[in-house]
């Protein structure tokens, strides 16, 4: 029994010890666009949705910048911020020189905000933004349209623009 009792105490600390240093090191998931599918061209419709519902495992503020032409989604940038706000991960000021360069039509910038109460409102702040954004894009005849994602309250997610 007291054989027993070592050998089992040996195993214990023979496997705590021998850990591989990797396995307790974080490991890093790949950027948000990649990791859920949206770093290629694709329909709107398609990437709204890949989109939305990302966005709604993350529990975070998410912000998403796409590119369109037409109906498709030519290229994204993303960023993943806090629980309570969220940027773009580019230089606002590069958008219309980076939309003529892609023979983009149209920007579309969306984000979300984690509900309170299974409710999420279009803040003070987001339509500020919206105007800002606006104003940087206009001399480059480039339509800019904003929208924000939040959970349905019978499931799944809504989109509203502002």
């Amino acid at each position: 029994m007291e054989l027993l009792i070592i050998i089992l105490l040996l195993y214990f600390f023979v496997k705590l010890y021998s850990r591989d240093k990797a396995s307790k090191e974080k490991r890093r998931s790949p950027p948000f666009k990649k990791g859920y599918g949206l770093d290629h061209k694709q329909t709107i419709d398609d990437f709204e949705e890949k989109m939305a519902n990302a966005m709604l495992k993350k529990r975070k503020e998410v912000f998403v910048t796409a590119f369109c032409n037409n109906d498709h989604v030519l290229t994204v940038t993303a960023t993943i911020g806090s629980r309570g706000s969220c940027r773009p991960s580019d230089n606002v000021y590069n958008w219309g020189e980076k939309a003529k360069r892609l023979g983009t039509a149209e920007i579309r910038q969306y984000h979300n905000h984690p509900p309170v109460f299974k409710r999420s409102f279009i803040s003070k702040r987001d339509k500020e933004s919206n105007v800002f954004f606006r104003e940087i894009l206009k001399r480059y005849d480039v339509k800019f349209r904003s929208f924000l994602v939040f959970p349905n309250r019978l499931g799944g997610y809504k989109i509203k623009e502002y």
